[in-house]
């Protein structure tokens, strides 16, 4: 043994610690690197409980991140998550993927989820089959399923509602329950709550609308200000942009 650990200028010296990786130091010693080791945890500048780098189970979970990823787990299975706080109350949820700060903090049997974002899809607890990118995308979602955020704040405040495509910041942001609706833009249907069947393309599209349904905005700011107008069609920069409460009106073109 003592010819494995000779160099060229004699035997090496240093010292370490236990559960701590060693590294050299110079040519010839050795001391703690950054690294620690304890059974299936791994640490790199830092506690082992605080930092713990990656961990997998028998149910196939994958934890990356602090002691509080996954740490509910009991039958769920199939789950990844990564950052600080990350699926902290899951139980038997299976097939999620949730990655940043709080993502998912709160589910506990949701199902086939994917969160990208701090606090993306943060309150959810039971909804399922959703997808969520962004900073606070979906964050209070509860229940709701098969949505679709992408962006930060898109669909922010939904909670039951499901079927609901958003795609830009602050697209969707105060749904609460309104179904199916779909917004492509920046803020487009920013303000609806409860309207349902709403197609809105566009920056600013349809809003200023709140409970209204079955309406079709493409062009950015058209039907700007519809709050509980129905069933209009507005195709075109600023087309209908100033209709509040009317229904069943056709506008093609830039107004």
């Amino acid at each position: 043994l003592a010819d494995i650990f000779a160099t060229s200028s004699g035997s090496i010296d240093g010292s370490g610690t236990a559960g701590k990786l060693s590294k050299w130091s110079d040519t010839d010693t050795l001391t703690d690197s950054l690294v620690s080791e304890s059974g299936s945890n791994v640490c790199v500048a830092g506690s082992l409980s605080a930092h713990r780098i990656t961990e997998s189970d028998s149910l196939c979970n994958v934890r990356i991140g602090n002691g509080n990823v996954l740490p509910n787990i009991t039958t769920g299975s199939y789950n990844t998550g990564i950052g600080y706080n990350v699926l902290t109350n899951t139980t038997s949820g299976e097939h999620n993927t949730s990655i940043g700060y709080y993502s998912m903090f709160c589910n506990t049997t949701g199902q086939r989820n994917f969160a990208v974002g701090a606090s993306a899809m943060e309150k959810n607890t039971t909804g399922s089959n959703n997808t969520a990118i962004g900073s606070q995308a979906l964050r209070c979602n509860t229940t709701g399923g098969c949505n679709i955020a992408i962006g930060d704040l898109s669909l922010l405040s939904n909670t039951t509602a499901c079927y609901n495509v958003s795609l830009g910041c602050g697209a969707l942001c105060s749904n609460t329950s309104g179904n199916s609706n779909f917004a492509a833009g920046r803020e487009a249907l920013r303000f609806n709550t409860t309207g349902e069947g709403n197609t809105a393309i566009g920056a600013f599209t349809l809003h200023c609308n709140t409970t209204a349904g079955s309406n079709t905005a493409i062009g950015s700011n058209s039907l700007k200000l519809n709050t509980t107008g129905n069933s209009n069609v507005a195709i075109g920069s600023y087309a209908l942009c100033s209709n509040t409460t009317a229904n069943q009106n056709v506008a093609i073109g830039d107004q």
